[in-house]
């Protein structure tokens, strides 16, 4: 008679798996885990975005009262006669305020109101308070440019200041 073979019980030889144990895969605890990490994660790079768009803005503060300073270095160069006889200084302190320009060459306090509306606009805003400016020509014929602003909220010191100086 032949040998008859239960399909339920092949021997191993013939292919037949171990009856399964228990089913293992990613338990939910792993996934609440890897979920935190990769949170923990994003959040450290999103602040290290906004950091670097800080640091970005106050550079750029920076680059703007650089080449505003210049410029007006470059205003005292072309009328070089009325800066040397002081028509282009606003005094001992800071004038946040185009009334605060006080000179009597017109040329010059136009030169001023407009300087002072460009830094505001470039640096600060049209209505603050801390961005201003002072220049100051001596006797020797060397002139200053000091521009003042907050940069606080771009993450710096609340009070910067560039001092730019030149001979006429």
């Amino acid at each position: 008679m032949p040998c008859r073979v239960n399909p339920s019980r092949r021997p191993a030889a013939m292919g037949a798996h171990p009856p399964p144990r228990r089913a293992r895969g990613i338990s939910l605890i792993e996934v609440m885990v890897a979920v935190l990490v990769l949170a923990f994660a994003l959040l450290g790079l999103t602040s290290m975005q906004t950091r670097a768009l800080r640091t970005n803005v106050s550079a750029l503060q920076r680059s703007q009262a650089s080449m505003l300073g210049q410029y007006m270095l470059d205003l005292l160069r072309v009328d070089r006669e009325t800066a040397r006889a002081g028509g282009y200084n606003t005094g001992t302190s800071f004038s946040c305020t185009s009334a605060g320009l006080g000179s009597s060459a017109p040329l010059a306090r136009d030169n001023l109101s407009q300087w002072l509306d460009e830094v505001k606009a470039n640096i600060g805003s049209p209505g603050d308070a801390t961005t201003c400016v002072r220049v100051a020509c001596t006797a020797d014929y060397v002139c200053s440019v000091q521009i003042r602003w907050d940069d606080s909220r771009a993450g710096g010191e609340a009070e910067q200041q560039l001092t730019l100086s030149s001979r006429l």
